[in-house]
């Protein structure tokens, strides 16, 4: 067995060529975020506008599209998966109260 050169296509099996390596990473990438894998980002039709959403965390830290209201989601299925709100940078926004995190059930981190 030769050692592994740059180039070389050790990585693929003897009867594919190098581009067959190439393209079965390529799709274990692809399948790997379309099922998920990590923390996948929210649709822009669930995230408040002026801020960045995943499926655990809304981040609000744009201070030119700023917020001037706690941030909600459209969905209540979706704030109860989320675990931490990121808020900073936003001159408008003063206060939080109760009714804000009624929906946010597994809120850790404010």
């Amino acid at each position: 067995m030769s050692a592994w050169r740059p180039g070389s296509g050790a990585l693929s099996s003897p009867d594919r060529g190098s581009g067959s390596w190439r393209c079965w990473c390529w799709w274990v990438v692809v399948i790997g975020v379309s099922v998920g894998y990590g923390d996948p980002w929210m649709s822009t039709e669930v995230c408040p506008t002026s801020c960045s959403c995943s499926s655990t965390r809304i981040s609000c830290v744009d201070p030119e599209r700023g917020i001037n209201a706690f941030p909600v989601l459209q969905s209540e299925a979706e704030m109860e998966n989320i675990t931490d709100i990121y808020i900073a940078n936003q001159g408008s926004f003063s206060s939080i109260n109760d009714k804000d995190l009624h929906y946010y059930k597994n809120l850790r981190n404010l």
